[in-house]
C-alpha cells in the first residue's frame, strides 16, 4: 500500500524515522555526559529477566497489531491487483463506442482500427493493438443439460490471441495449442471456468442465444485455465454470429512492459489515443466554456477534496488547467474521457453552475468530442485495489490503536509498580545526592532499552533472524532469547566495585577499586557507583563522625 490516512507511506516513515533518530541522539548525548545514570537505568533489565521479558513481549504486541494491519492491507491489495491483472491479461486500454453516442449500435467499422494502428506504428509505448468483439450471452450445454446465464464470447484474430489472452487459455491440459485458425464455422473453445460451469467436454453441443435465436456450436477444446467463463472463437465467426460483418465493438491496446508494469504507461498512452480519436475543435469549445467562468474551476477543485486516487488527481489537473487557461494534452485527454466527463457534469450540477440550459448544452458538447472513448481499464482497476486496501488498513489500524492504548496503559502501570518496588533504591540514590531528574533519566533509559529490544526482535539482523523467517513475531526459540539477554547485558557494560578512596571525576566520586568486572551483577547485589556529590545536610545524616572525617 502507498498511503495511510491520506499520507504517503514514505512521508510517514521518513517523519517517524527522523523523530526516532533525534530522540535516540538526545538520549545518547545525555547518556554520554552522565554515563552512571545510563548504567543504573539499564542494570535492572538483566537483574529482573522475567519482568523484562514480559515488558518486551508487551511492546512487541503493539508492533504485531500494526504490522498485522499493514500485512492485511497489502494482502488485500495484492489479491485485487492480481485479479485485475489476470482478468485483463496484457490488455491495458480498451477503445469502444461512447455510451451517449448518436448511433444505437455499440459496433463501429473495422477501418477505424486500421487507421489507429497505422498512427501507432512508431509509438514506442504501445506493444500491440488488436480488433475484437466481446459480448455476454446465455449458453446451454445440450449434451450435459447444463446452462449458464452469462458466458463471455470473445472473437479475435488468430495472430492477436497471444496478445489478449493469458497463455494458459491458449493450451489444453495436455499442453496442446488451441489455434483459432483451426476452428470450423461452428466450433468454439471454452476455458476451464466455462467448462466447469457447463460440465462441458470436447465434442459437446453448445447453444448460444443471440437475441431470441439460439445458435448451435460444438466444443472443439477446453483450455487448461481461466477465471471467468469465456468462449473463444475467431473474429470472422464472431462477426457472423452477431450479424456485424466488417465491424467490431472494441480495440484492445497492450502497453510496453509485462502485464503489471504496462499499467504504468497508461497515462501517456491514453493521452495519445484520445488525441488521435478526439475532435480537437469540440474539445476547445468545451474548454473555452469552462475556462471562461472561474467558478467552474473553483467548483471542480472543491469537489476534488471528496475524491481519492486517480479521480482526485484528474480533477485537480483539470482545475489547474482551467485556472491557467491552458489546454494541454493532459486536459484534452480528460475532457474526452466519458466517465470523467460525467463526473465533471455531476459536480457542476451540484454546484448549480450557471443555468440548467447551459449545463445541458455542455452535456451535448461532451458527447460531440468523439464517437469513440478510451478506457484505461487496468489503471483504474489497480487504483481501486489500492483504495480498497487503504480503507481496510485504516480500519484495522484504528481498531488496533485501542489495543495499543491498552498495552501502553499496561506498560505505564508496570513502570509505576517498578517505581514502587524500587522506593528504597531511589531513596538511597536521592540521599547521596541524585536529583529527581536523574531518577527520571534512569527510567527513560530503561524504557528506551525495552523499546529497542522489542524492535530488535522484530527487525533482527541476519545473524539473529536466521531461522526465524516470517515467524519472528511468534514464540522465540530459547537460543535467540539467550542472545537477546546477552546483548541487553552488554549494554550495561560492566559491574563496578564501591569506591575506596575519594577521587573527583566530572563531579562524581570513584575509586581505584572501581575496576571492570565481566561478572553480571546478581539480583541482590549493590555493587555499583553512586554519585557522591552529597549535600552537607545529607552527609551529616548518612555518615558517622568518624567516617565523615575519613572522607574529608
Amino acid at each position: 500500500m502507498d498511503k495511510l490516512f491520506g499520507l504517503e507511506m514514505t512521508t510517514i516513515a521518513g517523519c517517524l524515522g527522523a523523530v526516532l533518530l533525534v530522540v535516540l541522539l538526545v538520549l545518547a548525548v545525555v547518556g554520554w555526559r552522565n554515563n552512571v545514570m545510563l548504567k543504573l537505568g539499564l542494570r535492572p533489565i538483566v537483574r529482573r529477566r522475567t519482568q523484562s521479558g514480559l515488558i518486551i513481549i508487551g511492546l512487541m504486541l503493539a508492533t504485531l497489531i500494526i504490522t498485522a494491519a499493514f500485512v492485511t492491507g497489502d494482502t488485500l491489495s495484492y489479491t485485487i491487483r492480481s485479479l485485475v491483472v489476470n482478468e485483463l491479461g496484457p490488455v491495458d486500454e480498451i477503445v469502444r463506442v461512447r455510451g451517449n453516442a448518436s448511433q444505437d449500435s455499440s459496433y463501429f467499422a473495422l477501418s477505424r482500427y486500421e487507421e489507429l494502428a497505422i498512427n501507432l506504428v512508431d509509438y514506442s509505448l504501445v506493444d500491440a493493438v488488436a480488433p475484437a468483439i466481446r459480448e455476454s450471452l446465455p449458453a446451454v450445454n445440450l449434451t450435459r443439460r447444463q446452462s449458464i446465464r452469462s458466458l463471455e464470447v470473445t472473437g479475435l484474430r488468430s495472430e492477436d490471441a497471444s496478445l489478449v489472452l493469458p497463455a494458459e487459455e491458449l493450451t489444453d491440459e495436455q499442453g496442446i495449442s488451441l489455434s483459432l485458425d483451426s476452428l470450423q464455422s461452428r466450433e468454439v473453445y471454452l476455458n476451464a471456468a466455462a467448462a466447469e460451469a457447463l460440465h462441458a467436454e470436447p465434442g459437446d453441443s453448445l447453444q448460444l442465444f443471440v437475441g431470441s435465436a439460439p445458435r448451435e456450436f460444438v466444443v472443439r477444446g477446453v483450455a487448461a485455465s481461466g477465471r471467468s467463463a469465456r468462449a473463444v472463437m475467431n473474429l470472422r465467426q464472431a462477426q457472423t454470429l452477431f450479424g456485424e460483418r466488417g465491424r467490431i465493438n472494441m480495440i484492445l491496446v497492450s502497453n510496453l512492459g509485462d502485464q503489471a508494469s504496462g499499467a504504468t504507461q497508461s497515462l501517456q498512452v491514453t493521452s495519445k489515443l484520445r488525441g488521435l480519436l478526439t475532435d480537437q475543435n469540440a474539445a476547445r469549445r468545451i474548454f473555452g466554456r469552462l475556462a471562461g467562468d472561474p467558478s467552474s474551476a473553483a467548483a471542480v477543485r472543491k469537489a476534488a477534496a471528496t475524491y481519492q486516487g486517480n479521480t482526485k488527481a484528474d480533477l485537480l489537473a483539470l482545475a489547474a488547467g482551467l485556472e491557467t487557461a491552458t489546454l494541454d494534452d493532459k486536459v484534452r485527454s480528460l475532457l474526452s474521457d466519458e466517465g470523467f466527463a460525467s463526473e465533471v457534469q455531476s459536480i457542476l450540477d451540484q454546484a448549480d453552475w450557471k443555468t440548467e440550459a447551459v449545463r445541458r448544452r455542455l452535456e451535448t458538447q461532451f458527447a460531440e468530442v468523439s464517437e469513440l472513448t478510451v478506457d484505461d481499464t487496468k489503471r483504474d482497476g489497480l487504483d481501486q485495489a489500492e483504495l480498497a486496501a487503504n480503507a481496510f488498513t485504516t480500519i484495522f489500524v484504528v481498531t488496533g490503536l485501542f489495543g495499543i492504548a491498552s498495552g501502553l496503559l499496561l506498560i505505564f502501570l508496570i513502570f509505576v509498580m517498578l517505581a514502587a518496588e524500587r522506593k528504597s533504591e531511589m531513596g538511597m540514590t536521592r540521599a547521596i545526592g541524585a536529583q529527581r531528574k536523574h531518577l527520571v533519566q534512569m527510567f527513560v533509559y530503561e524504557g528506551t532499552a525495552y523499546d529497542l529490544a522489542a524492535a530488535g526482535v522484530v527487525l533482527a539482523d541476519e545473524q539473529h533472524a536466521e531461522g526465524l523467517g516470517p515467524g519472528v513475531l511468534g514464540v522465540l526459540p530459547g537460543a535467540h532469547v539467550e542472545r537477546l539477554h546477552a546483548h541487553v547485558a552488554g549494554l550495561v557494560g560492566h559491574a563496578l566495585e564501591p569506591p575506596a578512596d575519594r577521587v573527583g571525576s566530572r563531579g562524581w566520586w570513584t575509586g581505584p577499586k572501581a575496576v571492570s568486572s565481566p561478572v553480571v551483577p546478581k539480583a541482590n547485589s549493590c555493587r555499583f557507583v553512586f554519585p557522591m556529590r552529597i549535600a552537607p545536610a545529607a552527609r551529616s545524616r548518612t555518615t558517622s563522625g568518624a567516617s565523615a572525617a575519613a572522607w574529608r
